[in-house]
Formats: C-alpha cells, sequence, structure tokens
C-alpha cells in the first residue's frame, strides 16, 4: 500500500484554482473545472505514470502553470481568447519518455509550461 498523497480527478469547483506540489501521484488523466480557478503544478517530485499525464483545465477565467522534471516531453493545446502560452521543454528528453499534456480552455487565462531542474 502507498504511502505517497494522490491527487483526485476531476476536481471541480465555482470559485477556486488546483495547486500543488511536493511529493503526490497522479492517474493518467488530472481534470480541473472551475467558473474562475487555475492550475498551478509543479510535477519534480511527483510520482508519475509511465506513459504520461493528460492536464486539462477548463475555466471561463484562469490559467495553467506546469513545471517538469528534466527528461520529461511536454505536449500543449491551448484555447483562450486573452492570454499568452509560454512552452519550454526538455530537448534531451528521448522520443520513449513520459509526456505530460497540458489541455487548456477558456476565456482569460494564459499558459505556462517549464523544465525546473
Amino acid at each position: 500500500m502507498s504511502t505517497t498523497p494522490s491527487l483526485r480527478s476531476p476536481s471541480v469547483a465555482l470559485l477556486g484554482g488546483l495547486r500543488r506540489e511536493g511529493r503526490f501521484a497522479t492517474g493518467p488523466k488530472l481534470t480541473h473545472v472551475a467558473l474562475i480557478g487555475g492550475v498551478a503544478l509543479d510535477l519534480r517530485a511527483a510520482d508519475l505514470p509511465a506513459d504520461g499525464l493528460t492536464i486539462t483545465k477548463i475555466s471561463v477565467v484562469g490559467g495553467v502553470s506546469v513545471v517538469v522534471p528534466p527528461g520529461v516531453r511536454v505536449e500543449v493545446r491551448a484555447f483562450t481568447l486573452f492570454g499568452g502560452k509560454h512552452v519550454e521543454s526538455d530537448a534531451s528528453a528521448p522520443p520513449a519518455a513520459p509526456t505530460v499534456r497540458v489541455r487548456a480552455f477558456g476565456l482569460v487565462g494564459g499558459v505556462d509550461v517549464r523544465v525546473g531542474r
């Protein structure tokens, strides 16, 4: 039995975001739905599934900020009317490396993905 806390999905909130850092486990999909609220995840110490993780954020207002560990591939698909997109990936990640897929949908809110060293 694992003693690592897990992050439940989906999470739903009228007003409120999802923030997590440190050691935790995820399933293959993580979904957050909110009227106003974003997602901020630091995955450097997280137990990611071997075949990767898909993060989906759906909100009217709220962005996505994700820090991935080195050696992880990143794919981003986002639709926002107002908000920028900054995606940093590890060019040295092998094709078979786990992939973090970020899907962000909303009217206002950017996407920021970076590799944490």
